[in-house]
């Protein structure tokens, strides 16, 4: 093996596909711990421009699914995805994080972690 620059392990055909749908898990998730009431309230009745942020950040996410779609290369997909995630991350940080006790943080919090273990899993990542 010497000689032989270090770097990440080629996904295989399952991790790529379980990256996919723990995507699709983030897309789901994270919108609907936004819409769970909290206290009679919910984020997106609260906080529009933060729930806003998050679901957009949810859909960016799937930038290493969908990117061959818009002609995207492999490291393009994942560099969109792996900002999208850090922002999701940033997202829970900031708002998340505060209230992790109430059920509504709870999904969230799966709906992150689903997005931040589907892009590492997704091809592209050169970390």
């Amino acid at each position: 093996m010497a000689g032989q620059p270090w770097g990440p392990v080629p996904p295989t055909n399952g991790s790529v596909t379980f990256a996919r749908l723990l995507q699709v898990v983030a897309l789901v998730a994270v919108p609907l711990g936004l819409a769970i009431p909290f206290d009679s309230t919910c984020l997106w009745s609260t906080s529009i421009a933060w729930a806003c942020f998050a679901t957009i950040a949810a859909i960016g996410q799937l930038a290493p699914a969908v990117g061959s779609a818009f002609g995207w290369t492999v490291p393009l997909a994942w560099k969109i995805g792996a900002g999208a995630t850090a922002a999701l991350i940033g997202f829970w940080v900031l708002l998340v994080l505060p209230s992790i006790a109430s059920n509504a943080s709870f999904v969230v919090t799966l709906g992150v972690a689903a997005a931040g273990l589907g892009c590492w899993l997704s091809p592209g990542r050169r970390v």
